[in-house]
């Protein structure tokens, strides 16, 4: 019998609104509904002004991975907010 233990990360961000946070959670939505690999899985709840993310995958490397894509796409939504209000 072969298990695999998957790796794990939690991550909370804490934004400056309810508000935001809908905005933010909603771009990123689409990503969550479709992984890009068997072997990797994200996945995200908003509570008021907390979004937060569980990834997993079978490797540190893919956990990683994920981390950076995610925190990459909120960060440029975030910026893209930033710039439109401006």
């Amino acid at each position: 019998m072969v298990v695999c233990l998957m790796r794990r990360a939690l991550i909370t961000l804490e934004l400056p609104s309810r508000e935001l946070a809908q905005i933010v959670y909603s771009s990123i939505s689409p990503e969550l509904k479709t992984q890009p690999s068997p072997h990797v899985r994200a996945t995200a709840t908003l509570k008021g002004k907390y979004i937060t993310f569980l990834f997993e995958a079978k490797s540190t490397a893919g956990v990683r991975a994920l981390i950076n894509s995610y925190l990459r796409w909120v960060d440029m939504v975030l910026k893209l907010i930033q710039e439109l209000e401006v």
